[in-house]
């Protein structure tokens, strides 16, 4: 699934050049004799304390420090990653230590249908996300994707209250 595929590399990526102030971010992609495709993001940033590493992986978490704070973040991003690979069939795992930098890397087998689907079935018609962070609405928006058969967006309740006289939306987030 190409657009999942690219969702999960962007927000990896992202993160990674959120928490880096200094030195290097690499993307890397290998394939297994076996068809495996391993994707890891390393950065030699912040990094994450071993008490934090699994939270990262929990909706809403934020790790406390420094440079959080002068990110927005809606605590969304790693858990979405972790649910695409995982509805690509495979793993996300992370690697970091404080000071050091972290490494997150993605096993998926090429070739072979995901084992679980990463959304109910179910379908929704017209959703507007309200929003003044774009970040969130493009988290929002790849939760959406595949059961909202549309998906409009706008920054602020004005705009809102206009598109939501002149849609109206099934759902407002």
């Amino acid at each position: 699934d190409a657009p999942l595929l690219g969702q999960l590399i962007r927000n990896l990526a992202s993160n990674a050049l959120k928490f880096t102030e200094h030195g290097e971010v690499r993307v890397r992609a290998d394939v297994s004799a076996e068809g495996v495709l391993t994707l890891s993001v390393a950065d030699s940033g912040i990094g994450i304390d071993p008490s934090h590493q699994e939270l990262v992986f929990e909706e809403f978490f934020q790790v406390p420090g420094p440079l959080q704070s002068r990110f927005k973040s809606t605590g969304l991003g790693l858990p979405y990653a972790r649910r695409v690979a995982q509805a690509l069939g495979g793993t996300l795992t992370l690697e970091s230590q404080p000071g050091a930098g972290s490494t997150f890397t993605a096993t998926l087998p090429l070739g072979h249908p995901a084992p679980e689907p990463l959304r109910p079935q179910m379908s929704i018609g017209t959703v507007l996300v309200v929003d003044d962070e774009e970040a969130f609405r493009h988290v929002l928006r790849g939760l959406l994707a595949g059961f909202a058969q549309r998906v409009i967006e706008t920054q602020d309740a004005e705009g809102a209250l206009e598109l939501m006289q002149q849609i109206q939306p099934d759902l407002v987030l």
